[in-house]
């Protein structure tokens, strides 16, 4: 007796319905950290910028990067060459095309400079309108925050560290009048000077303009009076306090200003 196997069935596969492919981001344009603008010797115009990203410059159309220097009265256009000076920053040379005015320096740059990053080459969207310079913009100018007097020595404290040069005072400092015979870092935030006359609580001090000698942007004209206080400041050199705290002092020369 022969036996037959039941016929066999293929069973149809089902086919996995696909979703359309996302669609592909365009690639990331590099981002202006830096820019800083400045007029040589010779009356070129230069513009710094700096990229968060390596750059590519060599299709670059300067024509569509505008300077507008208020102060100098001029206004400026990109006419190159270009100089790169790191992978992500460039300087571009700047010609003078018309008298302007205001008390700001403005970069305008459209979205066709044709500086695009060195790695997928999203293009620069330009500054997007005017913008002031330089950026990142400074920090406001040091003020003093304290201030105590000591004999034939005194001290002024700043609110951020203050960066000597190393020559001696000038009369932009001025002690009851008298310029400082000498200065020292006691700590970051404060100086030591040391003078010709006697100073009490209740002698002045006054900052008249930006010594030559700090490196620091100082805000000026500045003045006080000294205080009967003595700071307690970490890390100060022969200034110990011996009546209230540098807390207190710090309130009462802020209320003098």
């Amino acid at each position: 007796m022969l036996l037959f196997p039941p016929p066999f069935h293929r069973t149809p596969r089902r086919r996995i319905a696909r979703g359309a492919a996302a669609p592909v981001p365009p690639p990331v344009g590099p981002v202006l950290v830096l820019a800083s603008f400045m007029v040589d010797e010779v009356g070129v115009g230069v513009l710094t910028l700096g990229f968060d990203v390596p750059v590519e410059v060599s299709g670059i159309v300067p024509e569509e990067i505008e300077v507008v220097d208020g102060p100098g009265g001029l206004a400026y256009v990109g006419s190159g060459p270009v100089t790169v000076l790191s992978p992500s920053s460039l300087t571009v040379a700047m010609a003078a095309s018309e008298e302007t005015g205001g008390p700001e320096v403005l970069l305008n740059a459209s979205a066709l400079t044709g500086i695009v990053a060195a790695i997928g080459g999203g293009a620069w969207a330009g500054t997007g309108g005017a913008v002031e310079l330089p950026i990142p913009a400074p920090p406001p100018p040091a003020v003093v925050i304290a201030a105590t007097a000591s004999g034939y020595g005194c001290t002024l404290q700043f609110d951020r560290p203050i960066a000597l040069l190393g020559s001696m005072p000038d009369d932009a400092v001025l002690f009851d009048g008298v310029a400082a015979i000498g200065v020292a870092n006691y700590a970051p935030d404060l100086l030591g000077f040391e003078t010709a006359n006697f100073l009490a609580p209740g002698a002045t001090w006054q900052i008249y303009a930006q010594p030559d000698w700090i490196s620091t942007p100082i805000d000026w004209p500045q003045e006080g009076v000294f205080g009967s206080e003595l700071l307690t400041t970490k890390n100060t050199k022969g200034t110990k306090g011996t009546k209230g705290t540098k807390k207190k002092a710090m309130q009462k020369a802020k209320k003098r200003r």
